[in-house]
């Protein structure tokens, strides 16, 4: 299977969407310390003090990056997946010395681990820049520790692992549907529905867990129900 995954690598080109992440990282980052100084613009407003919390802060940046990559990934599966079981293209993948099912789950997980990868590093990055930032001239009142950095961390692991399977979600739709424009705006219907989800569990992580645990389980039912789907094809 890793002779597989290095050819699918190598026909995906994943090039262009390496840029697009770069771009996204730049604009969050951005998007960061704009969301940190909007309380100093307006100190006795109390509807922002919610931004005067690292947790909530970088909570709010994560709900929106976890947006933005599942739509990520909602483009990068119509390619690999709609777009290659749709077309002409599926014969060829069929005649792969391997199962159906076994390139369907190497293309999901293309997908999966992709997504997940791209924000955590663009994303981690940016926070740890923006850690430093605070530590010299702090924009958010709250007193920066080791445990709100490590914390930061894990919550950012969490909505990564949330924006994979949310592009997930999205391809089974698309495939249903056999459409690539509606698996891209099922992945932002999907995205815009989740992100206010987790707005309104903003400061509770066993809120933020109980929604990754079902999201996980109704992920899966997707993934047996299309990996049967890919099994019946005919060509």
């Amino acid at each position: 299977m890793i002779k597989y995954l290095k050819l699918e690598l190598i026909r995906t080109k994943l090039t262009s969407y390496n840029k697009a992440v770069a771009v996204i990282g730049i604009i969050l980052f951005l998007f960061l310390y704009l969301l940190a100084a909007i309380p100093t613009f307006d100190p006795e407003e109390t509807d922002l003090t919610i931004l005067n919390s690292y947790h909530s802060l970088l909570n709010v940046e994560n709900i929106v990056t976890m947006a933005i990559f599942s739509v990520l990934a909602s483009v990068l599966g119509s390619k690999l997946i709609i777009n290659e079981y749709t077309k002409e293209k599926v014969i060829l993948l069929f005649i792969y010395p391997v199962g159906r099912t076994k390139i369907f789950y190497l293309k999901i997980s293309i997908i999966f681990f992709y997504t997940v990868l791209a924000m955590l590093i663009s994303n981690g990055v940016l926070q740890l820049i923006f850690f430093a930032g605070e530590s010299i001239h702090p924009f958010v009142q709250q007193t920066l520790t080791l445990t709100v950095v490590m914390n930061s961390l894990v919550s950012l692991f969490l909505f990564s692992l949330l924006a994979g399977l949310l592009g997930i979600l999205a391809i089974f739709i698309g495939f249903r549907k056999k459409s690539i424009a509606g698996r891209i705006v099922a992945g932002c219907i999907i995205a815009c529905i989740f992100a206010q989800v987790m707005a309104a569990a903003l400061n509770s992580n066993l809120i933020a867990l109980a929604i990754f645990i079902l999201l996980t389980l109704i992920t899966s039912f997707c993934l047996k129900n299309l990996s049967q789907q890919v099994e019946q094809l005919e060509v």
